[in-house]
């Protein structure tokens, strides 16, 4: 009887702690690593070219390659007018006579170095000897370097007409020379303008050698 008992109450304790024992629950699976994303291949953005520059127009100006590439002064197509003061040294058969002119004329700019134009200059003949007026008509040719934005320099020849009135009296006469000189640009298109003139002429049978100095403002358009 007493061996049954502790056989009973063994297998109590032994029923009573499976019981209590827990439940082991299953780990749940892994979750597979996730695929590493496939990287597309990705051209590279397209590279925007820059507009070139545009081109200066003629004048343009900076240059200085002899002609209007410059935003200053005159070129192909052009006109221009002036007026100037003249003062001369006229020499007449060994006598010098000092003059002073008024000018005015025009030019046309075939391209921009050529030039070609007219002038008119009226001369008074102070005493001694009988008042004398001179006209001058005198059609031109300028070559024209442009020396930097603002300053141009230009020189040619001329050919023309002359007329003296002395008194009673008066004689014509055919006119030849020189000139030479400079235009700095104040402005866009107005200019001071200092030019150097040899002309030669005959008056009343003595041939006269005419050396000038022209100082005046010029516009061009």
């Amino acid at each position: 009887m007493g061996c049954n008992r502790l056989v009973f109450v063994g297998a109590s304790l032994l029923l009573g702690g499976c019981a209590a024992a827990p439940t082991r629950t299953p780990a749940p699976p892994l979750a597979p690593e996730a695929a590493a994303p496939e990287t597309a291949a990705t051209e590279p953005p397209p590279v925007e070219m820059a507009e070139p520059p545009e081109l200066v127009a003629a004048r343009p100006e900076q240059a200085t390659n002899g002609g209007g590439d410059s935003e200053y002064g005159a070129g192909a197509g052009d006109k221009i007018v002036m007026g100037a003061i003249q003062m001369s040294s006229a020499n007449t058969d060994g006598g010098s006579t000092e003059n002073f002119s008024g000018m005015l004329g025009g030019g046309y700019f075939l391209t921009d170095q050529h030039e070609v134009g007219g002038q008119l200059l009226v001369t008074y003949f102070a005493p001694p000897g009988p008042n004398s007026v001179a006209f001058f008509l005198a059609p031109y040719y300028n070559f024209n370097y442009q020396l930097n934005p603002r300053l141009s320099i230009y020189g040619g020849p001329h050919l023309g007409y002359a007329r003296f009135e002395a008194g009673n009296a008066s004689d014509d006469s055919v006119q030849f020379g020189v000139q030479a000189g400079g235009r700095y640009w104040l402005e866009r298109n107005t200019a001071a303008f200092a030019e150097w003139r040899y002309t030669n002429y005959e008056a009343f049978g003595s041939s006269t050698n005419e050396f000038a100095i022209l100082l005046g403002l010029a516009y061009s358009f």
